[in-house]
């Protein structure tokens, strides 16, 4: 899983503009739920995020980048 930089953290500007760059909006995504954390904090959901079919899912592009 990726723990993503929240709003005003280092970092974060540079994983937005990455993700929108790849997954503009529109694009067509599929969330792969993790079933052991159902929710993490915040209540937000947690899991893969795959888009536009592709087979490498976006929580992998950016722990490579």
């Amino acid at each position: 899983m990726v723990n993503t930089p929240k709003r005003g953290e280092f970092g974060y500007n540079e994983a937005t503009e990455l993700t929108e760059s790849l997954y503009p909006v529109g694009a067509t995504a599929l969330v792969d739920e993790d079933d052991g954390q159902k929710e993490g904090n915040y209540d937000r959901l947690i899991g893969l995020v795959y888009c536009n079919d592709s087979a490498t899912s976006v929580n992998q592009i950016l722990l490579e980048e």
